[in-house]
């Protein structure tokens, strides 16, 4: 939450809003600045259930953030509709208008809705968490991320993943998947049965 000078606030609790909030308006998360700490409320709303049918989606970030919330409220055709869409948005000239440009926003979007939609990426207490749910037609997923200046390359597919923390050696990492914690050490590949989350 920022006070009336803009400045971002850090104090007020539970009220205050995160910084990676998806949300059109009508549809989307509200957290805490890193969700799990003490206090905190993180919530899914709903608004969209009623106005979804309603929407438009003329906002290149609309179909996007309708994808991860398909996910996260269980409406997986959803999910996989508003992805194809906005993956396709420039490729498929859906607004009418690539000769202008490509959505960049879009892109961002389309990748917020592989890591953190079908990739289930979080992090809560200071702690990545994961719950990957892939579409039926889709065999795999892959992707990296930035963690504390080292990388995770993530592998999916429907029975397991695969998490890499590339760094120097000794460093390691607790990641939560699908609510238990997995330890990972640099430079060695860990598979996770995602029915039991257990290496």
């Amino acid at each position: 939450m920022a006070d009336r000078g803009g400045r971002l606030q850090c104090g007020t609790g539970q009220h205050h809003q995160t910084l990676f909030t998806t949300g059109n308006g009508y549809l989307g998360t509200r957290g805490s600045l890193e969700e799990g700490h003490e206090g905190a409320l993180a919530g899914t709303f709903l608004r969209g259930v009623y106005y979804e049918p309603l929407t438009l989606h003329k906002s290149s970030l609309s179909t996007a953030i309708h994808s991860i919330m398909g996910i996260e409220v269980g409406d997986p055709s959803r999910a996989v509709q508003y992805f194809r869409r906005a993956a396709f948005v420039d490729l498929a000239d859906l607004q009418g208008n690539t000769q202008e440009g490509i959505y960049i926003a879009s892109a961002g979007g389309t990748w917020q809705m592989i890591v953190c939609g079908f990739g289930g990426f979080r992090v809560r207490n200071g702690q990545m968490t994961f719950k990957p749910w892939l579409p039926p037609d889709r065999n795999a997923l892959d992707f990296r991320l930035k963690w504390h200046g080292n990388t995770v390359s993530v592998s999916a597919n429907h029975a397991s993943a695969t998490f890499v923390l590339s760094g120097p050696e000794g460093r390691g990492e607790m990641i939560i998947i699908n609510g238990h914690e997995i330890p990972l050490q640099a430079n060695s590949k860990v598979t996770v049965d995602l029915l039991r989350a257990r290496p």
